[in-house]
């Protein structure tokens, strides 16, 4: 009887440790088991064989066995993920049955063709993202209907068309949507401002026209907003002035327009600011106040003129400052030595002359010095040996 403890002990030990997860989720129902099995059929191709659990086997069970899917505790399917599968096909309407589906994350596969109209029923949707493949077609407006969507990422399609402005009609709880690198035109919509929760999204390297709307702003939340190489033109700072949770603008390589928009600097939560390659003229502002969280600042590619001002000083949360390519003059100011931070400055390109300023050796994390096609004369300084980690000059 002595061994008794011991036996009862690895008898209830399964049960202790039981208690801590939850039971095993129940079987998928044959109707859900079915749609998924209209999936794989709309699937010519799985060069990787990730569909090859899913068989339509009375003991196949998809919340167990089908690869990518998982499912809740109640046997509901509620994701489905594959990326980079390589998957060729189309998406099938039936998924649109599957009623408690959450997630459908397709990035970086081949499907083609169009978002099927019965996807406006997926009621529990909350993150579609179909980046990287080869849908056409128009951005399908019911998308903004969907009541419980945060994320839609679109990017890295073949998209056609403009932004419906529908795609914002209802969006209560979007955060981020995505439409990048597709082949879309025409305006931002206004409607845009509706997305009370909206805290960014990404637009860029479409054929966009027209100015940036009133609306952008609206959305208190509003941190990302990318918009680079598209047509867009018109004014800047008096649109966003007033996103003070912006934290990273990209809108570079378009035809925005009037003077450089560097009273945005003074936004307290913007890391990265990029301007770059568009038509903005005028002297070098004056910076009366720079956030402490500016790391990134890239206004090359415009008109600038004037001298660089010893006011960019305030800056001092600089890591990577881009100048070049405008038309600048006067001299390096010495007070650029106090972007202590600085590991990339690009100055080449522009009308600037006189002589390299010993202040340079003060930013010893610099790595990237860029002076080409300047009137500069003298020597180096010699201080330039303290940027310890400069790889380029």
């Amino acid at each position: 009887m002595r061994g008794f403890p011991s036996l009862l002990l690895l008898l209830l030990l399964p049960l202790f440790l039981l208690r801590g997860y939850p039971p095993p989720a129940e079987a998928a129902t044959v109707a859900e088991k079915e749609i998924l099995l209209q999936f794989k059929s709309a699937v010519s191709q799985d060069p990787l064989g990730r569909l090859s659990s899913w068989t339509s086997s009375p003991t196949s069970d998809p919340c167990r066995h089908f690869a990518g899917v998982t499912c809740g505790a109640s046997g509901d399917i509620e994701k489905i993920l594959f990326h980079g599968a390589g998957l060729v096909g189309t998406l099938p309407p039936a998924l649109s049955g599957l009623p408690s589906l959450q997630i459908l994350s397709l990035v970086d596969n081949r499907f083609s063709g169009g978002i099927p109209p019965q996807y406006a029923g997926i009621a529990t949707l909350h993150k579609l993202n179909l980046s990287r493949n080869a849908l056409s077609g128009a951005v399908p407006g019911f998308l903004g209907d969907l009541p419980s969507l945060r994320l839609l990422d679109l990017s890295g399609n073949s998209f056609s068309g403009v932004i419906p402005p529908a795609l914002f009609r209802r969006c209560f709880r979007l955060r981020f949507v995505s439409l990048a690198r597709n082949n879309l035109s025409g305006a931002i919509p206004n409607s845009i401002g509706n997305c009370a929760g909206l805290e960014g999204f990404d637009f860029s390297f479409n054929g966009l026209s027209g100015g940036l709307p009133e609306e952008i702003c609206r959305p208190p939340g509003m941190a990302f907003v990318s918009l680079t190489n598209n047509s867009l033109s018109g004014t800047v700072a008096d649109k966003v002035s007033s996103c003070r949770s912006l934290e990273f603008l990209h809108l570079g390589s378009n035809l925005f327009d009037g003077s450089p928009p560097f009273d945005l600097l003074a936004l307290t939560n913007l890391t990265y600011f990029n301007s770059s390659f568009n038509n903005f003229r005028g002297d070098f502002p004056a910076i009366g106040t720079c956030g402490e969280k500016l790391a990134y600042l890239d206004v090359s590619g415009n008109g600038l003129t004037g001298a660089i001002g010893p006011g960019i000083a305030k800056c001092r949360g600089l890591r990577s400052l881009s100048l070049e390519s405008n038309r600048l003059g006067g001299s390096i100011p010495p007070e650029i030595g106090d972007l202590s931070s600085l590991s990339v400055l690009r100055l080449g390109n522009n009308e600037i002359r006189g002589r390299i300023p010993p202040e340079v050796g003060k930013m010893e994390f610099l790595m990237y010095l860029d002076l080409h096609n300047l009137q500069l004369s003298g020597e180096v300084p010699s201080t330039i040996t303290n940027c310890r980690f400069l790889l380029q000059l």
